[in-house]
Formats: C-alpha cells, structure tokens, sequence
C-alpha cells in the first residue's frame, strides 16, 4: 500500500516529463581505428582504417594455406585499437561499448584491463567501461581477435571487426540493450493490440520509483497513441513494464505497404528524464495453415525468394548498408519477396532494411549444432543458452521475420554427435530432445512465433537419401518424414519438396517451407522445384543460393557460383529462369547458350553437380564462330516472338514447353536479335541483343552519382568495354587500371570465379566485356572522380557528388 500511494501521488510528473532532456547518447565508434595484422606484441605496422572493416578481403588465394570454405583466402589475427576521450561531463553517467559483430574469438581491452572475449563471431554484445575510463583524458579501446581455427564456418566468415561498433552513455536507471518487446497479438483493420514489455535495469544503491511514457508514432512522426505506467524499481534489478495499447485504424506492415510505427519510450525518475529508447515495429498477424500455407494479416502470401549468407561479395563481410540494400532491391526486381538468412545471425542492419523495404525473412541461428562456432572452445549446447536469448532478443522487434530457424542440416538428425563434447547419449532421439530444448529457449524470449529447423534431403531416422535410391525410387518415395518434423511448427525441407505432397496427405497437420532448392534439371527423375510445389498449401519457396557467394569453392574457383546474380551482381539464366516464376511484370530474356569448348570444359569443372545443374549461356550476340545457336528465352508471358534483324523466327507458346523455357535452334547473324513477349496477342515487352565490333572505350556506370559523405556510403559501378555504338563487347577481355579520387576504393570483382585478380586490387579484368567496380565515401563532402584504362582504349570516367545529409 506504501507503494501505492507513492505512484499515485507522483503521477502529475508525466505530464512535466519532456521539461528535461534524456542523457542517452549513441555514437558511432566506426572511422580513424588502427590495425595491425598478427599477435599483440608482433612488429607489423599499425595502419589506420576505417569500419565495418574485414582483414581477410584482400588477401592472397591460397590452395596449400586455405580451405575450400574460406574461398581460400587467409585465415589470421589481428589487434584493432582506437582512442577516445569521455568530457568530464559524463562522469555520473554509464559507458559502454558495443559491438555488433567480431569475426571471432574477439578479447577487448579498456586502458588495458580485459574486459571478456566473445567467442561466437555472429552476435553483437557489449561491456560497460564505466569502471576504467579516465573521464576528459585519453582512453585506448583495444580488440584483439583470433580467426586462425579452421572450420568454423562451412562459408567465408571474414574476420576482425566487421560490423558497427557504438559508444553509448547512460545514466544509472535505464533501459538495457534489446530491453523492449512489442507484439501486435490482435490485428483488425479497426484496430490492433499493441503489447509492449520494457525492461528498466536500477544501477543505483537504491530503489528508485519510475514512470514510464510510451508514444507509439506512426511513419510521418505523428503520435497515434501514449500509455503511461510506474512502478517502485529495486537497487541492481530489473524491472520489465507491461503495457496494452490500442491503435486504431493501424497501418499494416506487409510486403507491399510495409508501413512502420516507432515506439518511444520516456523513462523517469525524480521529475526528470533520464532515458529515451526508441524502437521500431509493424503491426501484422502472421499465422500459418497446413491447407494454406502462410497468412500475413490473414491474407495468403508465398514466400518466395533465396538464401543469403552474410558476405557482399567483393566487399567480403564488411556490413555496410548500402550493400545490403543494393543486393535486396535486386531481388525484389526480379519478384522476390523473401531471404532466408543462412545460416547464422546476419547483421541488424539487413534485417532493418527488410523492415523498410517489405521483405519477410526466416532468421536461421545456427547450421549443424556442433560446437565449430566456438572454435570447439564450448560446446554447442553451453554456447546456446546465452547465445539464443541474445539472437531472439536482438531480432524479435521485426516485424519481417516470420519464422525462427534453429539450425540447418543438423547432425542430430543422423543420430551423430559432437565428439569432443558429446556421447551418443546426448543424441538419443535422433535431434527431438534438442529442437525441443532449442525450440524452449526461442519461445521464452518470443512465443508470438513459430520455430523450425531446416532438414538435410535426407529421410527416416538415420541416412536415408535420394540420389542413392534412383533405382528403387518408389521405396525413398514411401519414406517418412525424420522424427524431428513432428515437434515443429512448420516442416522445412532442403531439396526433398517432391514428397511434400505425400507428406501432406499422411500427415494433414504439417505445414512445410522449401528453405532450399535447386534446379534439378538433370537430378534423376526430379523436376524444376517449382513445379514439385503445390503452393495452396506450402508457405514458402527458396532458391540456394540468391547470390553467389564466397566460399564452399573447388579449386581454382572462389566462390560458390550457381545463384540468381553472380559476384558482380549481373543476373545469370537461374535468376531469369526463376523471374519468369516470381515476377508479376511481364518480363521476357534472351540466354544463348555457350558452345565454345574451352568455355564449356571451365564451365562443368564449376557446375559439374546433377542437382544445381543448368545450361551454361550468356546474354550476348556476338556468335562468328558458330552457324547455328541455341538459346532460351525466359519469360512469364503466354507466348514469345523471335526476330533476327526484323525477321520473324515464329512464335512459341510457354505451355508447350514442359519446364518453362522457351529453346530455340537459329542460323547466327550479325546484327540484332530480339525476343518479343505477347499475352492476348499484345506485345507487353522485349529484350534485344546486338552483335558488337571492335572496343573502342571503357564506359562507367555508376548506380548512384550521388551519395552520402558519413564514411559508410557505397556507389556500385558498372565498367564495360564498348564499341563505337555502345555495345558491350563480350569477347575481348581486358585488364583495367582504376584510379579513385576524392573517396575510398572499396572492391572490385568480375563474374569470373576463376579470377586470382585481389578484391582489394586497383586492377581488374573484365570478364565477358564487364567488371564492377565499389567506391566508399569520406566523412566530408567531395566530388569522387573514378578514371579507368586500359590498352589501346579510350578513358572511361565518372564523378561521384558524395554531400552531407539534410
């Protein structure tokens, strides 16, 4: 009763609350660190870069010093370190330092004292510097990191402090990292429930009583609705607030409109604000359906997309914005409404733009559950208790993830086990006994969800496998699901999407995803996935990969090359094969296939593999050598009409062609051919290709000429070799010497997975007459003038405006 009375005489404070200001402050810790290669003590000499920084990037390829999961390149260690200095203003308030991401086994060190070492490289995590700064001196932050344990990770990892890092001052009572939870447990038209939990941590020797103010504003700034609560908090605890709001007539977030609310939240204390915290949410009902598949705000929607691992290409794991928004817009130009984020926590940065930008995402943890994250330091299974809460914590705000992933083709799920940590009975069941723990922990920070765990293409209990029953396919066909799947919310099934419908029928209350797939064009007895797929009822439908990415490599290729877009991002026969599926644009393309022997001996030393085969081929008309071609037009329209130079070849409708490409037999001639897309007998769009001649320039095509000058923005810029009437040419390639004044040459790379050519190199080849080359801005504003040469060609050049933001 005390207590009471003491709330209800203070509760006029809320209406003062804004007469002060919060202490809260967050400022990017990214630009002027220094690094050095190496232990600690070693010689090599410091040099200043800049953040997210990854030390592996620009390294030599190596078959003998690599592995083939690392796309050969090095794996080494580094020490980062950075001063800075805390005004004596900041003396009565908390420092902290936070890390979004070290590639791994990262040690830091404040003014010399260690303050931990984080050992999963994929989670962000902080420590509170308050104890040891020295408040208007000079403080030294010092990070060491030690990537030297080989296999870790089945895919590039990158290394060193390759994300954001932050310095954050606090006041004593204030709301702790991930410290707010909002759901949106009934949504209407009319009307949503938002359920908002906010966490408040009492560093003082004292109770203190709090007042809490949450504003919920929609996406014009505009608040839509408060809610206000207090409560006595005790000295060192937390307190978690909960509060229900109505919001009526709410915006929905889907992937169409994926409209965005803000909650801000006031805390305080003794009639002053001492903390403001700001979180941004959707409000959208997910729900799935064993007969129709995914419902978003009771709508149906088919997830449909690719996985993604967390490197950008040339740029390696360097978590820069614009990379990932660049890659995204990508997909969705091609009818991608959905990533699948393999197979571990990928930067808050992509997951904030799939906010934005309306993309749903199944958020993955982990891979095998072994304890590789650890270095074999730990093992899975003590790693994960903290490291779940964190990852859940971290990500259970967007309103884009639809769908927990706890692991990916487990070991578990063979009856194996982790031996240096494990016994065989740890594993009794076959993987039930951990995704049901596994599946626990992700429930206790966010029950609003539902939790699978993707399937190895392996049936039963035990190694029970396809491609080893093409003979006696009707026995792999009457398998039963692994007894994992009966504790799942949702199925999801790597490359065995033709059972999906057996399964459906034997056991009605499954829900299944397709988290990958492949083409299948040669694969047994195996159709193109998307024809094994009855969408009425399976919720989604992946393609491995969305982009090539580095890593999972055979010597003397780098990266794993058998994506929607190659590591230049231009679109390969799969994504235009897979657009002809997703978009809803009329869309038509022309693919001729390669018949040149050198080429195609490269091409299957790379593609050699039945499941992700497809016919090697490229967008150009530059044939000489050949009488007749071969080529695909890839469209969604009901029928297409082939002209070279202006005549017509026929017309072909897509309904006879069993897997959706359109194949053609054509005598060669220079000139123009163009494929013509028709539904109802209109023309509804075109795609043409030229026969180029000699090159005559390099041209530079820049995605953005301008950019932002804080030290983290990007322009991608196309280079090509044309001749004089500005056809690429696709058969003459070249070296280019790059030059890049005014901001920072960031990468370049080729669609050439054989290339040893350094993606932090100044020089680059191009490969079928194109390169792309990646500039980074400065922190002050500048004119970028990019100049590229090459032999006997004439000067290709572009300017760049980089200018501070309004």
């Amino acid at each position: 009763m005390k207590h009471y009375w003491i709330i209800i005489a203070l509760i006029s404070i809320f209406k003062s609350y804004g007469q002060t200001h919060s202490s809260r402050e967050h400022i990017c810790l990214n630009f002027d660190w220094q690094f050095k290669a190496g232990e600690p003590e070693s010689k090599t000499d410091w040099k200043t870069i800049q953040l997210p920084h990854d030390a592996s990037i620009g390294g030599i390829f190596s078959k003998d010093n690599s592995t083939t999961a690392n796309g050969w390149l090095p794996y080494g260690k580094g020490t980062y370190r950075k001063k800075f200095i805390c005004p004596e203003n900041k003396k009565d308030k908390l420092v902290f330092i936070q890390f979004d991401g070290v590639y791994r086994n990262a040690k830091v060190w404040i003014n010399g004292k260690l303050l931990g070492t984080q050992l999963n490289g994929y989670l962000g995590f902080e420590y509170d510097l308050s104890a040891n700064i020295k408040f208007g001196q000079e403080n030294w932050i010092e990070v060491f990191y030690d990537n030297t344990k080989q296999g870790t990770s089945r895919w590039y990892t990158g290394e060193g402090i390759y994300r954001d890092v932050w310095l954050k001052y606090v006041n004593k009572l204030s709301i702790p990292l991930y410290g707010t939870y909002i759901t949106t447990p009934k949504v209407t038209q009319k009307l949503a429930d938002v359920v908002v939990e906010t966490e408040i941590r009492n560093r003082y020797s004292e109770s203190k009583n709090v007042f809490l103010i949450t504003e919920i504003f929609d996406k014009h700034g505009i608040v839509q609705s408060v809610s206000k609560a207090a409560a006595p908090v005790p000295a060192d605890e937390v307190y978690t607030f909960h509060q229900e709001i109505e919001l009526h007539n709410p915006l929905l977030w889907d992937t169409e409109e994926p409209n965005l609310y803000k909650a801000k939240s006031t805390v305080i204390i003794e009639n002053k604000t001492v903390d403001e915290y700001e979180t941004s949410f959707g409000v959208r009902e997910i729900k799935f359906s064993s007969e129709r598949g995914l419902l978003l705000n009771g709508k149906k929607v088919i997830a449909v997309g690719g996985n993604l691992h967390h490197d950008l290409g040339c740029l390696g794991s360097a978590a820069l914005e614009r990379g990932y928004e660049r890659r995204l817009q990508l997909l969705k130009n091609m009818g991608c409404n959905s990533v699948r984020l393999s197979h571990n926590p990928h930067s808050p940065l992509l997951l904030d733009l799939c906010d934005k930008m309306g993309i749903l995402i199944i958020d993955e943890a982990y891979d095998k559950w072994t304890s590789q994250y650890y270095g074999e330091s730990m093992s899975f299974m003590e790693g994960s208790i903290k490291d779940i809460e964190t990852f859940v914590k971290r990500d259970r705000n967007h309103p884009s993830i639809y769908v927990w992933s706890v692991g990916n083709e487990v070991d578990s799920q063979f009856g194996k086990f982790d031996a240096k940590f494990e016994t065989q009975a740890d594993n009794p069941d076959y993987g039930v006994s951990r995704f049901r723990y596994l599946k626990s922990l992700v429930k206790k920070y966010d029950p609003s969800r539902y939790v699978t765990a993707a399937f190895f293409p392996s049936r039963n209990a035990g190694w029970f496998v396809e491609w080893e029953h093409w003979k006696d396919h009707d026995k792999f066909l009457q398998s039963t699901p692994p007894p994992m799947a009966f504790y799942m919310d949702v199925v999801s099934w790597n490359y065995t999407e033709n059972l999906f419908e057996i399964d459906h029928k034997n056991y009605p209350q499954m829900t299944f995803i397709a988290t990958e797939t492949a083409t299948n064009i040669r694969f047994g007895n195996r159709k193109i996935s998307w024809f094994e797929i009855d969408t009425s009822y399976v919720a989604g439908h992946y393609y491995w990969s969305a982009s090539d990415y580095l890593g999972e490599a055979n010597w003397p290729t780098k990266t794993w090359a058998r994506a929607f877009y190659d590591l230049s991002d231009e679109q390969t026969s799969i994504g235009y094969m897979y657009q002809s599926f997703y978009s809803k644009k009329p869309m038509v393309h022309i693919m001729v296939y390669e018949q040149d022997t050198f080429l195609l001996n490269r091409w299957n030393r790379v593609y050699n593999n039945d499941r992700w085969c497809w016919y090697p081929s490229a967008d150009h008309w530059n044939w000489e050598k050949f009488k007749t071609v071969t080529l695909s037009t890839f469209t969604n329209c009901e029928e297409v009409e082939l002209f070279i130079n202006e005549k017509s070849q026929g017309r072909k409708l897509l309904k006879d062609f069993k897997d959706s490409i359109v194949s053609w037999q054509v005598s060669f001639e220079k000139g123009k051919i163009k494929a013509v897309g028709i539904n109802r007998g209109k023309s509804v769009c075109e795609h043409e290709l030229k026969t180029a001649q000699s090159p005559y320039k390099i041209v530079l095509e820049p995605d953005r000429d301008m950019i932002q000058a804080n030290g983290l923005d990007l322009s991608y810029i196309k280079v090509k070799i044309v001749d004089k009437n500005g056809v690429t040419v696709p058969d003459k390639d070249l070296l280019i010497n790059f030059s890049v004044k005014g901001g920072d040459f960031a990468g370049s790379c080729n669609g050439d997975t054989y290339s040893d050519e350094s993606y932090l190199s100044d020089k680059r080849s191009t490969y079928h007459g194109k390169c792309l080359l990646v500039v980074r801005s400065q922190q002050q504003e500048s004119e970028i003038l990019v100049t590229a040469k090459a032999k006997g060609l004439e000067d290709g050049k572009c300017l760049i405006k980089s200018v501070s933001q309004k």
